[in-house]
């Protein structure tokens, strides 16, 4: 299996639908603190129905080999070519954060990147350079998703350097490098990948629910200024994932994704958190009950999203383009010999800015979503979604065709890469609310 994403730099206009026909360039990014480019290889959570105080790190699944002495002697930094030859060396909660460590002979590199189940570095910095000053270098690039740390390893070394990623469920890590000369060294991350309760960049179990699926959040009895009042609710904090299909595909509820162009026909060798598209209305129903839940009506959706301030977009009354999925993740994967290019929407949780008033994500314009209503025989689907060709509109142009495209209706038999959904659940009874 072989995946590859593309940012939306091209414009493929085969895949552009009329539902998804507009798009601004996302852009750049500023990156961190660049000393010299080392050689690289390759708030608190909201009210949940599982959420926990604390989290504890994620444990290591078994003791890892202590970390290799350096020569006494000194040398020059390693070439490019020493790094890709280099072997990896596992350290303390390296991989769960999508890091890998390499050496040569006293040289280490720690290189953090984004993938599939984690979140994006954006930045490392020097926190204490003890016994390194003068031999130690720091690259990052919030475009690219790439932070490294390049530095030697010798007697006396007491440094630590800060990877910064860029979720606040992700938040930062300290990587601390110690060698006394007496033993081994002592190369690591203070903690790993937050749980679910912090972060929906993740692929843990959220307790209670079926294999995959991901946690829901409690929406008090309320109503939106000047609509109708709704019953307490819960509803998925994110739109239900490859992830969360891929558990009910196995457990033989769910047939494999299907569709025209740009659509995954299957759920092998796509990045497990970009929202499930190209589901009819019936599968996205089917999988609700398969979940134990249903989908959300159409005031549920509005409410959940809105709250009942009278605020105007679903984080409050300021247009902000990075607190939505603007533009397409076109993806290449392989499977089974074929190569198809999918069009996806962003990976679930990645614009936190984007929050509804209850702490749901993506409400405006990462999947449109289906919900438990109609309009004219046809099902609705609320909430826009992400634009597909790139870099030939302004932001504005793009936010007034989102705007326009919140409540939309289309056959229940409609497949698009566009639409997706996210379950509701009715409170058991029992169900102790958690506090606000």
């Amino acid at each position: 299996m072989h995946t590859t994403t593309i940012r939306t730099g091209i414009a493929l206009m085969a895949l552009a639908h009329a539902m998804a026909g507009c798009c601004r360039q996302k852009p750049e990014s500023t990156g961190g603190s660049a000393s010299a480019l080392p050689p690289d290889s390759a708030a608190s959570a909201p009210p949940s129905v599982s959420a926990s105080a604390s989290v504890p790190p994620v444990a290591q699944a078994q003791p890892l080999a202590p970390f290799p002495p350096p020569p006494q002697a000194a040398s020059k930094a390693p070439t490019p070519s020493e790094w890709k030859t280099a072997s990896r060396i596992e350290i303390p909660y390296a991989s769960e954060l999508g890091c890998e460590t390499r050496m040569v002979r006293e040289w280490v590199q720690v290189l953090c990147t984004e993938k599939p189940e984690t979140d994006r570095p954006v930045k490392v910095v020097t926190l204490q350079d003890d016994g390194v000053k003068g031999r130690v270098f720091v690259f990052s690039s919030a475009n690219d998703g790439r932070a490294s740390v390049v530095f030697a390893l010798r007697q006396g070394t007491n440094a630590r350097f800060e990877f910064t990623w860029s979720t606040p469920g992700w938040g930062s890590r300290t990587l601390s490098a110690r060698f006394a000369g007496d033993g081994a060294p002592s190369v690591g991350f203070d903690r790993g990948a937050p749980g679910i309760e912090h972060s929906p960049i993740s692929l843990a179990q959220a307790p209670g629910e079926k294999p995959h699926a991901g946690r829901m959040l409690y929406v008090p009895a309320g109503a939106r200024k000047g609509k109708d009042p709704v019953a307490a609710f819960l509803l998925d904090e994110t739109e239900v994932t490859f992830w969360a299909w891929r558990g009910c595909v196995e457990a033989g509820a769910c047939p494999q994704p299907s569709g025209p162009v740009g659509c995954a026909k299957s759920v092998e060798g796509v990045g497990p958190l970009h929202p499930i598209g190209c589901v009819t209305w019936d599968e996205a129903k089917a999988y609700c009950a398969w979940a134990g839940k249903r989908l959300p009506t159409e005031q549920e959706w509005w409410y959940a999203a809105m709250g009942s301030d009278g605020r105007t977009y679903p984080w409050g009354n300021t247009a902000d383009i990075e607190n939505v999925c603007d533009y397409q993740q076109l993806e290449w994967v392989e499977v089974g010999g074929k190569r198809a290019l999918l069009n996806l929407g962003c990976k679930v949780g990645s614009h936190p800015g984007g929050k509804g008033p209850f702490g749901h994500e993506d409400m405006f314009a990462n999947e449109a979503e289906w919900v438990d209503g109609e309009s004219g025989g046809k099902k609705l689907v609320l909430g826009a979604a992400f634009g597909t060709v790139s870099g030939v509109l302004d932001w504005r142009e793009f936010w007034g065709w989102m705007m326009k495209t919140l409540k939309q209706t289309y056959p229940a038999d409609t497949r698009d890469s566009t639409i997706g959904f996210r379950c509701a659940r009715t409170p058991p009874p029992g169900f102790t609310p958690p506090v606000q």
